[in-house]
């Protein structure tokens, strides 16, 4: 679980990386951060991401952006049982300055 949790902040911070950097879209954040937990072996499918604000053409510099990323603990789970965290949802969010 605090493998996953690591794995959810970096993907955030780099997706918010991404997101502040001038003709960024959500989309390529999205991406960005889909790319990054897929190489930690976490499913795409899984995973929540919103970027906000959603239309990053309409920001202007010094505006706040942020990307969340959630996953529920159950889909992340090596264990044939995760009773212990079972229903968890995993959730990280980086927010950056648009450059």
């Amino acid at each position: 679980m605090i493998m996953v949790q690591q794995l959810l902040t970096n993907a955030a911070r780099s997706g918010a990386r991404v997101a502040v950097i001038d003709g960024a879209t959500s989309s390529k954040a999205t991406s960005t951060v889909q790319k990054y937990l897929k190489g930690g072996s976490v499913d795409p499918k899984a995973l929540t991401i919103k970027v906000t604000p959603r239309d990053l053409a309409k920001t202007d510099t010094g505006d706040a952006i942020s990307v969340a990323v959630s996953v529920p603990y159950d889909d992340i789970s090596w264990l044939p049982a995760p009773w212990f965290l079972g229903g968890t949802t995993l959730k990280a969010n980086c927010t950056m300055r648009r450059e």
